[in-house]
């Protein structure tokens, strides 16, 4: 049960608001028109699967790009001593670094 619990207070803090702004605001510097028409990165969505704690702190969560499992970039997100979530690392695939003209 414990363990049940842990994994949906993570699903909470990778699907809230504040973390969603966290993800988008590194795709809009990767592609300043991120989710419009205009834009490379269309949709994005949580892998809730994929959460984990990452023993130097907060969770780890991988979102996948235009629906394409291929096109994945790993948030870190800690809390800071705000209380306010950030990313504390990022990694993306190298299909998503090409897509991006990286």
């Amino acid at each position: 049960m414990h363990q049940h619990q842990e994994k949906q207070k993570m699903i909470q803090i990778a699907n809230s608001k504040e973390a969603k702004k966290v993800y988008e605001d590194y795709m809009k510097t990767k592609d300043p028109k991120a989710l419009t028409k205009e834009g490379i990165i269309h949709s994005y969505e949580i892998d809730n699967n994929s959460l984990y704690y990452n023993p130097m702190g907060g969770i780890e969560v991988t979102i996948y790009i235009n629906h394409d499992k291929k096109l994945d970039i790993q948030f870190g997100i800690v809390k800071n001593n705000q209380g306010e979530l950030e990313p504390s690392g990022y990694t993306y695939s190298k299909e998503l670094s090409h897509l991006l003209g990286e």
